[in-house]
């Protein structure tokens, strides 16, 4: 469809407001659908065309249409890269495009398939950072987070984050993403798609690890409330902070990486009066909002020192209204959409209010509101026209923008001042819930002083409870259900347990329950689904409840009063299997010489089904003090005497010693042990053994299920003096440390310790375990090993010459130096020739096998050293460097061959044999010069022998001898070789004879062929004689 676009401009003094209204279709259900550089603003106009626009003037550019694909979502990698995305095949492959803004062009494509989605995705999301990609894809069968790396226009998909297995069903995980500039730390918002699970919402931190691997951050930051919690995330530029929206609530959180253990702390809130749609971070600077309020759309600006928003009106009804929004530097660009009208509007927010002035409800800085237009009545607090602060009236004080919280006393924003007259015991008992959801507290009074009071904190609310009978021993021991919809608390001292119950928003007591003979009822207590198992160590008595009906229905009682000199019921701890449930009951004597007792009973509904014995094989009275199992009912842990504590596991219905914990191994040489627990995490069992006296520490002894080990793995100290508690679930351990037994009675304190964040890839905690290069836990680098190098993932190949990640440099050769070349240079210096495109040919054969032939003359390029002999022959040769022949050596050469030699020509006291024909002689009129050699830079020495042959010997019969003679020159040695003066005239006869007696000759001739026979008769007696005298010339000449 063809959009009309209409330009408005507008200036003011502090907001320059550019609205560009373009008619098109309502754009998809996406936030990331605007951004802008310092060059560019670029939006999505049409299912899959972008408007580019300049950013300093929003001059419109051009339109870029992107084949027939819906556009999902765009984002800038650098100032003129623009990456966007795509979905196809019902939802199952994503495609991304790279996009060259200034020269409107695809640089880069990749399509991937998203194996783990199929159907109904929508609000797709996408952030870049640092080379990376990031894309969220929330769907109804889950969702994911799909990680590309962008590297010299390609486009590699580097990991799939999947969404967390026990929130898959209702969670739209990759609602809203953020990575972070340095490309260390993302977040991902993982809102509910169901209202009735509100607690399914979360924001997710990952952390790129050291094989670039971004792994889950631990402990997950904390839900403060709202279903729509994680709906938008935005991380700040170094990772260091982030926020996440739940409704018109922004919360932040800072990274508290100096802490022993990490975590995401929550260090405001605040309210921005509008339903959120997108959050852009760059805090502590300041955080841009933009959202829906009535029928405007709202811009908030929360800088650190305030909140100031600012808005514009869009006269339409909102039928259909999508906000997106980007921030580039001070410049805020927002791209809004009513019915079909497009409105991209643009925000200069001036960041300098200085000299303590704020900006006012007009955006005038320093202002007292009076410029504003159109409102009669006034901005309230929250930026409303005529409004009356409620709109965004936050924090228990009900307050505009309130961060007010109660104190554990209950009071807004108190400081726990008024309910610390017995906070010394604080820690005396301590529980958590499996879900984390909740967590109580017991602090009992003391005696005759204080009341006692258990402390129960449920997400960002604090309760405190009395006892309707105001006990000193309130919350002696404290346990919950799973999810902490329930909660025991006892009081000992009135032989009293108490149910707490979930009410609405808060917590009451719903009921308590007291036996008629009791005498220290609730010393022990345990709690699992609604099975509570009540200790009456005193009345050696054990009770079993049922609390399904909101009240104590008796299950069993089990008395020992056999048992004289015991205390059956010191300590109990409750686990479940199937429909039986299994109590472990601690014994301890409280007669030395009598060793202490623990026994399993197994309950059904109907009461006792049987019970056994655990054998005491030390024989210490104090065995059984403390026990503890977990919540499978797999193993046990008893304390064996003050120091040691054995652990049992149980195997077809029987438990069985698994390991002893002797003083040389337990973390309690010497001391004694305050309190155990024990619960299986992940893939491992964590046993938490706390010491008392001396050696004031918690030992965390963890038992892998991968390798069957039990050990210690961590220790941490303590400021315990006569107590502390411990508990532990799947996530936390918690250590209760009250302070009431010290000398200077201090308050107590609990110290919480998370055992995901420490545990390794292999799910057990402390193990150090993490994945290795090829993303295999616990691996070597071996499964991933590619290459000729042999190393993970590498593409290393073999060279040509065979050398892994070679240059094919080793193994260069031939005259056109490749790899294994032979190919050598023709005679005419052709590499790889044929010989057939010399100019001039040479004579002769090529002197040397590198000798090329150029203009009628072979050209050697190096210093030639002649050892024993070198028949030069007629060619002519030119030597590019220094020639040599040694005394012993002979240089054979002919009479017209020529050796130009570019060095210096050594010649000391060598042979050069001259071989000439009696015919070139005869052509030349008898006499012929020439240079053998010349020397650019010398000749050295002389031959010590020259011999001259005649090769036509036979031919030579008209003349007796011949003469040679040599001149030896700075640079060259010639000759001259003639016949000598006896038949110096033969020539000379026949030029003679040719031009003034021509008959004569002729005549002459005839005579001589007719007389043939006879002539050579006459002659061979005459030849015989001339070759003895060539004889004795030749022994003459040398």
């Amino acid at each position: 469809r063809r959009c009309i676009m209409v330009f408005f401009k507008c200036n003011m003094v502090t907001i320059t407001l550019h609205l560009i209204i373009l008619i098109c279709v309502t754009f998809p259900a996406s936030a990331d659908l605007v951004d802008a550089t310092s060059e560019f603003v670029v939006h999505v106009t049409h299912h899959n065309h972008l408007a580019v626009y300049k950013q300093a003037n929003s001059e419109f550019l051009y339109q870029f249409e992107l084949s027939d694909r819906e556009i999902q979502g765009i984002k800038f990698v650098s100032n003129n890269e623009l990456a966007c995305f795509t979905t196809h095949e019902g939802d199952s492959v994503l495609s991304i495009f790279m996009i060259d803004i200034t020269q409107s062009h695809l640089v880069a494509e990749k399509s991937v398939l998203i194996e783990s989605q199929s159907k109904s995705c929508h609000y797709y999301s996408i952030d870049t950072s640092s080379g990376y990609i990031a894309i969220g894809i929330p769907c109804r069968d889950g969702g994911s987070v799909e990680i590309f790396n962008y590297v010299d226009h390609k486009i590699t998909h580097v990991q799939s984050i999947d969404v967390v297995q026990d929130i898959k069903e209702r969670s739209l995980f990759g609602k809203s993403i953020s990575i972070s500039d340095d490309g260390m730390s993302l977040v991902v918002g993982s809102p509910t798609r169901d209202n009735n699970f509100p607690t399914v919402s979360q924001a997710l931190v990952y952390k790129k690890s050291s094989n670039n691997i971004f792994q889950q951050f631990q402990p997950v930051p904390k839900n403060p409330a709202g279903t729509r919690y994680g709906y938008q995330v935005a991380i700040s530029p170094t990772g260091d902070y982030f926020s996440s929206s739940s409704s018109s609530n922004i919360d932040v959180y800072k990274y508290k990486k100096e802490d022993m253990f990490p975590s995401y702390e929550q260090v405001s809130n605040f309210t921005v009066g509008t339903s959120v749609h997108q959050v852009v971070m760059d805090y502590p600077e300041f955080i841009v909002v933009g959202g829906i309020l009535g029928e405007k759309c709202i811009i908030n600006y929360v800088s650190k020192d305030n909140i100031f928003t600012r808005k514009f009106s869009i006269e339409s009804d909102f039928d259909s209204f999508a906000l997106a929004l980007s921030v580039y530097n001070n410049s805020i660009f927002v791209l809004s959409s009513v019915n079909e009208e497009h409105i991209l509007s643009t925000f200069n927010m001036n960041n300098g209010c200085k000299e303590s002035k704020i900006f006012d409800e007009c955006g005038i800085c320093g202002g007292d509101g009076t410029s504003c237009k159109g409102c009669k009545f006034g901005y309230d607090a929250c930026g409303i026209c005529g409004g009356d602060n409620s709109t965004c009236a936050s924090g228990c004080d009900n307050l505009p923008y309130s961060q007010a919280k109660n104190d554990m006393c209950g009071i807004c924003g108190g400081d726990n001042s008024t309910c610390t007259e017995n906070m010394e015991n604080l820690g005396f008992s301590v529980v958590l819930s499996e879900n984390n959801e909740v967590l109580v507290f017991g602090v009992p009074g003391e005696k005759g002083n204080s009341i006692g009071h258990i402390d129960i904190a449920h997400q960002d609310d604090k309760f405190k409870l009395h006892s309707d009978e105001n006990s000193t021993e309130f919350g002696y021991a404290v346990d919950c259900d799973f999810v902490g919809n329930w909660i025991i608390a006892s009081s000992p001292d009135i032989n009293t347990v108490y149910l707490v119950g979930k009410y609405k928003t808060s917590f009451k007591i719903i009921t308590k329950v007291r036996p008629s003979n009791g005498k220290c009822f609730g010393r022990s207590i345990a709690m699992i689904s609604q099975l509570v198992a009540v200790g009456d160590p005193c009345d050696n008595s054990v009770y079993l409840y049922d609390i399904s009906n909101s009240t104590f229905d008796l299950v069993s009682h089990v008395n020992r009063s056999d048992l004289e000199g015991y205390n059956f019921g010191e300590s109990i701890d409750l686990a479940i299997e199937f429909d039986v449930a299994i109590l472990l009951i601690g014994t301890p004597s409280h007669i030395e010489s009598l060793p202490g007792k623990a026994y399993f009973y197994y309950f059904e509904k109907t009461g006792v089904k049987n019970f056994t014995e655990v054998e005491n094989f030390s024989g210490y009275s104090t065995f059984g003090k403390y026990v503890s199992l977990d919540m499978g009912g797999d193993y046990a842990l008893i304390n064996e005497n003050d120091h040691d504590t054995v652990i049992l596991k149980r195997d077809f219905g029987r438990y069985d010693l698994e390991y002893e914990f002797y003083q040389r191994e337990t973390s309690c040489p010497q001391t004694q042990i305050g309190d155990l627990d024990i619960e299986r995490v992940s893939a491992a069992f964590v046993a938490l053994i706390g010491c008392l006296g001396t050696n004031k520490s918690v030992s965390f002894y963890v038992l892998d299920l991968h390798s069957e080990n039990f050990n210690m793995v961590h220790s941490i100290e303590t400021n315990s003096c006569g107590k502390l508690s411990l508990a532990v679930n799947t996530e936390v351990a918690l250590v209760g440390l009250p302070g009431a037994s010290c000398e200077s009675h201090v308050n107590g304190k609990i110290t919480a310790i998370s055992l995901l964040q420490h545990q390794g890839c292999d799910k057990v905690p402390f193990s150090g375990t993490v994945p290795d290069i090829c993303g295999v836990c616990g691996g070597f680098n071996d499964t991933c090993l590619s290459g000729c190098d042999n190393m993970p993932y590498s593409t290393a190949e073999f060279d040509a010459c065979g050398v892994c990640k070679g240059d094919n440099s080793t193994c260069l050769s031939g005259c056109d130096m490749k790899p294994h070349s032979t190919k050598v240079k023709d005679i005419c210096g052709v590499c790889g020739g044929d010989n057939s495109t010399c100019k001039i040919p040479c004579k002769g054969s090529p002197p040397s096998e590198d000798s090329i032939c150029v203009d009628g003359e072979w050209i050697i390029d190096h210093d030639i050293d002649v050892e024993d002999e070198m028949d030069i022959g007629e060619r002519n040769i030119k030597v590019k460097g220094n020639l040599k022949v040694n005394s012993k050596s002979k240089l054979k050469v002919s009479a017209d061959a020529h050796i130009h030699v570019s060095g210096v020509a050594d010649i000391t006291n060598a042979t050069m044999e001259l071989e000439f024909s009696i015919d070139d002689l005869k052509k030349a009129g008898g006499k012929m010069n020439g240079t053998i050699i010349s020397a650019d830079e010398g000749i050295v020495g002389k031959f010590s022998i020259v011999n001259v042959i005649l090769s036509d010997e036979d031919q030579f019969e008209a003349c007796e001898l011949y003469e040679f003679k040599e001149r030896y020159q700075k640079k060259s040695l010639s000759f001259t070789l003639g016949f000598t003066s006896k038949c110096s005239n033969f020539p000379m006869g026949i030029a003679v004879a040719v031009s003034c007696g021509v008959i004569l000759l002729i005549a002459i001739a005839i005579v001589v062929i007719n007389k043939v026979k006879f002539i050579r008769k006459k002659v061979l007696p005459f030849r015989d004689y001339h070759k003895e005298k060539i004889s004795q010339r030749e022994g003459l000449l040398q």
